[in-house]
C-alpha cells in the first residue's frame, strides 16, 4: 500500500471530524473576514460623518479662556467662533434639550464655509440644527430660551473662582432648521449620534455674556496654525498680564486665572533665564484662618515664595 492510498484511507475513514474541521474553520474565517469588512466600513462612514460637520476646517485654535476676536485676523481663511455649551427650552411648550453646543457666529463663519444661502441672523435670530429642533419640537418663529454659564478667567473650582456665574436666560427667536448641508450639523469634536446645536449671532453673544471682542475658537481652512499662532498672539491671549516696578528695576509677571499651569510656568522661568532675568516664582493663596495663642485672623493671604 502506497503512502498515498494510506493518507486516502484515513481521510475517508475520518471523513465527519475532518468535515466539521473544515466547516468551523470555514465559519470562521467567515466572521473574522465579515467584521474586519464591517469595522473598515464603519470607521469610513464615521471618518466621512467627520468631516462633513467640520466644513472647510482643517485647523482650530481653542482655548480654556477668552481671547481677543482680532487674533483671528492674523490667520489666512479663517473665522472666529464663540463656542458655548448650554440648555434650551422653548417657551410655552415646556421642551428642554440637554447638552446644546451653541456657536456665536458671524458673516465671516459663512462665508469661510461657503454656505449658500447663508442663514442671516441678526439681533436675537437663531437657527437649530434638526436633532435639535426636532428634540424641541420646534419651528421657525419659536422662542427658545437658552441658559449657559458664563466663561470666566478664573476656573470655577478654584478658591478664587464664583461657584455661580450663570448667564441669565437668554431669549432668540427660531429661524428654522439649518440642513446639514448647510452645515447645520457642524462639530468640532467626532460624534456618532445627531448634533444638538444652535447658532446665534456673535455680537449678541458676546454682548449677553459680557464678553464683548472676546472668542474662545478659530477655525482655519489652512494646516500649521501654530507657527502663526506663535508669532501673532499676545500675552493677554494668554490671559497674561505685567506690571513693572520702575524703583526696584523689577517686573511682576501674572495670570488672571490665578495660577500658572506647569507648562507656563517651565517657559516663563526658561524666557527669564535665556534673557538673563532672576526670575521667581510665588505663589499666593487665600488662608481661611490663621491662628496662633488663642488668637485668629480670618480670611487672609498667605505668599509662598523661595526664600533663599
Amino acid at each position: 500500500m502506497s503512502l498515498w492510498s494510506l493518507a486516502w484511507r484515513g481521510l475517508r475513514h475520518h471523513r465527519r471530524t475532518n468535515l466539521a474541521v473544515v466547516a468551523g474553520v470555514a465559519t470562521a474565517v467567515a466572521v473574522l473576514a465579515g467584521a474586519l469588512l464591517v469595522g473598515d466600513s464603519v470607521r469610513a462612514s464615521l471618518r466621512r460623518l467627520a468631516l462633513e460637520r467640520l466644513g472647510r476646517v482643517e485647523s482650530v485654535v481653542n482655548a480654556a479662556t477668552l481671547f481677543r476676536e482680532e487674533l483671528a485676523a492674523s490667520f489666512p481663511d479663517a473665522a472666529p467662533l464663540l463656542v458655548l455649551e448650554g440648555v434650551v427650552t422653548t417657551q410655552g411648550a415646556g421642551r428642554r434639550a440637554m447638552g446644546v453646543a451653541v456657536y456665536g457666529v458671524d458673516d465671516r463663519f459663512w462665508e469661510f464655509n461657503a454656505v449658500t444661502p447663508a442663514p442671516k441672523l441678526v439681533n436675537r435670530d437663531a437657527a437649530m440644527s434638526p436633532a435639535l429642533a426636532e428634540e424641541l419640537g420646534a419651528k421657525s418663529g419659536d422662542t427658545l430660551l437658552l441658559r449657559l454659564e458664563k466663561p470666566t478667567d478664573i476656573p470655577a473650582e478654584s478658591v478664587f473662582g464664583r461657584k455661580e456665574v450663570s448667564v441669565p436666560a437668554l431669549r432668540f427667536a427660531a429661524q428654522g432648521t439649518l440642513e446639514a448641508s448647510r452645515l447645520g450639523e457642524f462639530a468640532l469634536r467626532p460624534q456618532h449620534g445627531p448634533v444638538k446645536a444652535l447658532f446665534v449671532p456673535l455680537a449678541r453673544l458676546q454682548k449677553e455674556i459680557g464678553a464683548a471682542g472676546r472668542i474662545n475658537t478659530i477655525v482655519s481652512a489652512q494646516s500649521g496654525a501654530e507657527s502663526t499662532l506663535r508669532e501673532k498672539f499676545t500675552l493677554e491671549d494668554l490671559g497674561l498680564r505685567v506690571r513693572t516696578f520702575a524703583d526696584r528695576n523689577a517686573a511682576q509677571l501674572e495670570t488672571v486665572s490665578g495660577l500658572f499651569s506647569s507648562a507656563l510656568g517651565q517657559r516663563v522661568q526658561e524666557a527669564a533665564r535665556l534673557a538673563g532675568v532672576q526670575a521667581t516664582p510665588l505663589l499666593t493663596y487665600m488662608a481661611t484662618a490663621i491662628q496662633a495663642n488663642g488668637r485668629e485672623v480670618p480670611y487672609s493671604l498667605v505668599a509662598a515664595l523661595d526664600l533663599a
